[in-house]
């Protein structure tokens, strides 16, 4: 299983519940009494939509430890870990809240770390930009991971891109439905030049609602101007163009791609 993919398929988003219920069924209580031995508000189980917070899957596990997280979330596996025999190693739960300021980490064998952050999804951009500094709204975002050989502080966000104006057809390509990982430029940075020679392609959130992933070429510091450019050779489609910075919600370097097959 590739360890960068948190999030729920359409599948198991629809069978969520059900499998809840199912568990419930295997402890012989009621949904109350299990809403109450969780800690969960009522009507919890029954309410459950797409997906389940992370804070919320904190409490039943906290409570029901041999409940296996991969079986509710996927419906991958066996229900109990008592029942699963694998060699694979155990992570342990990930971190029930993530701060804005700073990204989730876990020590793997070897010295290599792997970072969660969320993932703003294709069909998150539209709302992004108004819930982009809200706790809550960030929590409900699905997750992406990458693993790193050191950790950096930092926030971090892993964005689905949308489109093919990044796709020239060679192993550098960022193409449609790729995940990119941004680490955030803070608002300090834009006054000065931009590292330009260290990287290349960003991030860029507007005010508009628009993100957009791009080279950015130029960096007209006086005026707070960026050049964006389109990889695609496609330029009747994809043109060069520009970008006051005052548009800008917020900036990300680009510093992994993971392209699905």
């Amino acid at each position: 299983m590739h360890l960068s993919d948190f999030q729920i398929d359409l599948f198991s988003i629809m069978n969520l519940k059900e499998r809840i219920k199912t568990f419930i069924k295997h402890l012989s209580i009621d949904v109350k009494t299990f809403e109450t031995k969780c800690e969960l508000s009522n009507g919890f189980v029954n309410n459950i939509g797409q997906s389940i917070r992370e804070k919320s899957m904190g409490q039943i596990l906290s409570v029901y430890p041999d409940l296996n997280r991969n079986w509710i979330l996927t419906g991958e596996g066996n229900m109990l870990k008592s029942e699963v025999k694998s060699n694979a190693l155990d992570l342990g739960d990930l971190p029930s809240n993530f701060e804005l300021d700073d990204t989730p980490h876990i020590d793997l064998p070897g010295g290599d770390i792997l970072l969660v952050f969320p993932l703003v999804s294709e069909s998150a951009y539209a709302g992004y930009a108004a819930g982009y500094s809200d706790p809550e709204y960030i929590e409900q975002l699905p997750k992406h991971s990458i693993i790193v050989q050191e950790y950096h502080k930092g926030k971090y966000r892993g964005f689905e891109v949308v489109g093919d104006s990044m796709d020239d057809g060679t192993i550098k390509s960022i193409p449609d439905k790729s995940r990119v990982t941004g680490r955030f430029l803070m608002h300090h940075h834009w006054k000065n030049k931009l590292h330009l020679h260290r990287y290349t392609e960003f991030v860029i959130v507007r005010k508009d609602d628009g993100i957009q992933v791009k080279k950015i070429i130029k960096h007209d510091v006086e005026n707070g101007i960026i050049t964006c450019h389109s990889t695609n050779p496609d330029k009747d489609s994809y043109p060069d163009f520009e970008v006051n910075l005052e548009d800008v919600q917020e900036l990300y370097n680009v510093i992994d791609v993971s392209i699905r097959r």
